[in-house]
């Protein structure tokens, strides 16, 4: 056999190998498609989860700074004392993750309140909530 009938015979073999060797990675991947589809389903559901359960922790501890202000409020028989006493409850927890970065000085609390809700209300609109992924069955 000449070197080039050797050449074209290891070429097509390595060719055929090759083939059969796509096949398989091809039959791999439609077996392991459902598994992957699924763990990839129950990475979003536990990323999901995560971020209500920060949201959720937020929130509560922002309602339980707000009780507290309510309380010494109530506590302090309502007077101007007791009110400063509970701003500082308010003031603390807004300071502190700099949440305090508006100029209040320049419009009514309830204006700036309006253009807040309103901000939030068009970004909502803007940005619809993404279709929450099916877990896996």
């Amino acid at each position: 056999m000449s070197n080039a009938n050797t050449n074209t015979n290891t070429n097509a073999n390595a060719e055929a190998e090759l083939a059969a060797l796509r096949a398989e990675l091809a039959a791999i991947k439609a077996a392991l498609g459902p598994v992957i589809q699924g763990h990839s389903v129950a990475r979003q559901v536990a990323s999901n989860l995560q971020v209500r359960l920060l949201i959720g922790d937020t929130l509560s501890e922002y309602i339980v700074v707000m009780q507290s202000a309510c309380i010494e409020w109530e506590r302090g028989g309502r007077t101007a004392q007791a009110g400063q006493a509970a701003m500082v409850w308010l003031y603390n927890t807004l300071a502190g993750p700099g949440h305090l970065n508006f100029d209040s000085a320049a419009q009514t609390a309830q204006k700036w309140f309006d253009q807040q809700i309103e901000r939030i209300e068009a970004h909502r609109a803007s940005h619809p909530a993404p279709a929450s992924p099916k877990e896996p069955t």
